[in-house]
């Protein structure tokens, strides 16, 4: 039986709230054999950076619930400032998709089940401090938004703790925020403005705004501790690293992941046994400076390094996220490698290249648009067709970019987007070097997997997706080192893009969309690399040839003169098509320039081949002609001439021939012999 699949929709993975939700998710997944699939923006919602911000949500598109067994979904950091927008929008699809089991976490999603955290045993602890430790007894509490039922609890819980000492928390030291830092930011403002009282403490429920009011209160004159002092609950790497340190504790998300994962097999198999889910005790406290205790020196250095991205994998941390630093990244100059590129496919070999700077994993997926090079697209969302361009098998004994790159020579690597990925649908991971043999009911991988879905895009328009393969029982992650990796990623293709729209523009004609003369220089010296490399797909008692055919259009000044360009313009284009239907697929057509075209090709072409292309072109011309309404009258000669490859150092030679040839029949037609 194949192992179920839970997917976990959340957002910027680099929270230390989703970090250890996350590892209680895979913890407890681990427990029972599923693998999990994090769909995740790596961006918060409040991203000043809007164009951004709408490209990375569209990953969210991604999700089909039929890939997935169950679902679960973290509501909190998914609507910062208020922003409910994004969670308004997830809803309404998955009312209108969803039909397995969904578990919220921390707060409601529509009438879908909601795991709680275990949050008395942290907001009494750090309550308890600030008035045992520090004999604080005015106190306001700086909670979440009011129609969150999370901030009321969070507040009864420090209400229950504030009476066992014999205080009462009134309402009027209540304030409602969005757990972000622009609330504790007011809240500074209001009391140095007198707007507010000024307390002997404040207890914030999230650590964002406990770190906006504490660097706010500062900003304005107002001591920290010694004025006012702030503790908080959450216990995010930023609290460690701010200006002045926050006294916090660490929200035990993991046990709230694990408690998640519970609900979620409860629903998708009732009566299975349930492993229990671990809560914290108080080594989740973290002291900073704003209440007046000494910092914790270590907990600050290990948050130091956390968000300096110095912690490197050779240090043998069981919670090291990629094989190198952020900074060892950066001195790569991976960024100037992948600007160097001089065409898609040297791009996307570059970037398989540079995929030793997320070791350790086991696969890496870049998955892109089939439309994604189209200059003008009508849709900034995903195709419903998806191209493998890169899969990186850290086990794979093939490596070298041949066998793991697939584009322009490489046969591509189509699937549907429904499939989200070919290793979640046995038939289609049959199209991956290595897996062709799978069978249909077993697991492609002995053990459960983690796939961290992340988006490719440049400011609002969807490029593709990267996937992230990684054993579920590590402790690993994405991180800065990954996040900085997908934007050089992102920038990398778009250039690659841009590029290969101005080589477009510069080699073909824009009238017809066929190659002009510079478009051929490269075409031809491309093509005639392939045939040597390909030579042996021919023929031995054949000789391999070079074919010309020359075009050139009849009367086309005098039907500029007496009927308009316009109508010149339709005969240039009506001859384009006919030399193009023409063309075998593995000819080049060209516009030579005004009113004359190439036919080139190379294969084990004869004397009656070019006598039948000629023939061919003139038929098809004349059935074009004959779908104008009414039937036109546009008409060409037409000469073609063939030559050994082995002679043919230059195309030129054979075109210049074939060109005597088309003036050979341009004659004959005025002399009415044709």
């Amino acid at each position: 039986m194949l192992r179920k699949k839970i997917a976990l929709l959340t957002i910027n993975t680099e929270s230390v709230q989703v970090i250890n939700a996350i590892k209680g998710i895979y913890a407890q997944s681990l427990e029972y054999n599923c693998d999990v699939a994090v769909i995740t923006p790596m961006v918060h919602t409040s991203h000043f950076f809007k164009d951004y911000l709408e490209g990375e949500l569209r990953v969210f598109d991604l999700l089909n619930f039929d890939m997935f067994d169950g679902v679960i979904i973290t509501p909190v950091p998914l609507q910062e400032e208020q922003n409910t927008g994004v969670i308004d929008a997830l809803l309404e699809k998955f009312k209108a998709e969803c039909h397995v089991p969904v578990v919220s976490v921390d707060a409601p999603f529509g009438d879908y089940d909601v795991v709680y955290s275990n949050e008395e045993s942290g907001l009494a602890a750090i309550t308890s401090h600030i008035i045992k430790k520090h004999g604080c007894k005015d106190i306001t509490v700086l909670t979440g938004p009011v129609e969150l039922d999370v901030s009321h609890d969070r507040v009864e819980v420090i209400k229950k703790c504030m009476a066992d000492e014999g205080l009462v928390l009134d309402d009027s030291k209540i304030v409602y925020g969005d757990f972000w830092y622009t609330s504790g930011v007011k809240l500074a403002e209001d009391i140095a403005s007198g707007a507010f009282a000024k307390p002997e403490a404040v207890i914030c429920t999230s650590d964002h705004m406990a770190i906006g009011l504490a660097n706010g209160l500062s900003d304005l004159g107002i001591r920290v501790p010694e004025d006012v002092a702030v503790v908080a609950y959450g216990g995010v790497i930023e609290s460690a690293v701010s200006n002045i340190p926050i006294t916090t504790y660490e929200y035990d998300s993991s046990y709230t992941g694990a408690l998640a994962v519970n609900k979620l097999v409860e629903l998708m198999e009732p009566g299975r046994k349930l492993v229990p889910a671990v809560i914290a005790g108080d080594e989740n406290i973290c002291y900073g400076a704003s209440c007046g205790c000494s910092e914790n020196a270590t907990k600050i250095r290990k948050s130091l390094r956390e968000v300096m991205g110095v912690t490197l994998y050779s240090q043998g941390s069981k919670d090291a996220n990629s094989g190198v630093s952020l900074i060892e990244m950066t001195d790569s100059y991976i960024s100037e490698t992948f600007t160097s590129a001089e065409d898609i496919y040297d791009c996307l070999k570059k970037i398989y290249e540079s995929l030793y700077l997320l070791k350790p994993y086991t696969c890496f997926y870049l998955c892109l648009n089939n439309d994604w090079l189209e200059n003008n697209r009508n849709d900034l969302g995903y195709s419903d067709k998806m191209n493998m361009v890169i899969y990186s098998d850290m086990a794979k004994k093939l490596h070298g970019y041949p066998n793991h790159v697939f584009w322009g020579k490489n046969e591509l690597k189509t699937f549907d987007r429904k499939i989200m990925l070919p290793v979640f649908e046995n038939k289609v991971a049959k199209l991956i070097p290595g897996l062709e043999d799978i069978k249909e009911d077993e697991d492609i991988f002995d053990e459960p997997q983690a796939y961290y879905f992340t988006p490719l895009h440049y400011s609002n328009v969807t490029i593709g997706y990267a996937v992230l393969q990684k054993p579920l029982r590590e402790t690993v992650r994405t991180s800065t080192v990954y996040r900085t990796y997908i934007r050089y990623i992102n920038n990398a293709l778009e250039m690659s893009r841009a590029k290969n729209i101005i080589q477009n523009i510069s080699e073909h004609d824009q009238l017809t969309g066929l190659y002009n003369r510079r478009g051929l220089e490269r075409a031809y010296s491309d093509w005639c690399d392939d045939i040597y490399e390909e030579k042996r797909k021919f023929s031995e008692d054949k000789p391999i040839n070079v074919f010309a055919m020359v075009i050139d259009m009849n009367n086309l000044k005098l039907i500029n003169d007496t009927e308009g360009h316009d109508t010149g313009d339709k005969g240039i284009i009506a001859i384009a098509n006919a030399a193009q239907i023409t063309a075998s697929g593995r000819e080049i057509v060209v516009r030579g320039g005004g009113d004359e075209f190439f036919i080139l090709g190379i294969g084990q072409y004869s004397e009656e081949d070019g006598k039948a292309i000629i023939k061919k072109f003139k038929e098809n011309l004349e059935k074009i002609n004959n779908s104008f309404t009414p039937a036109a009258n546009y008409t060409a000669a037409a000469g073609y001439a063939i030559m050994p490859l082995e002679q043919c150092d230059d195309y030129h030679v054979v075109l210049d021939e074939a060109d005597v040839q088309m003036y050979v029949d341009k004659r004959a037609t005025k002399k009415g012999r044709h």
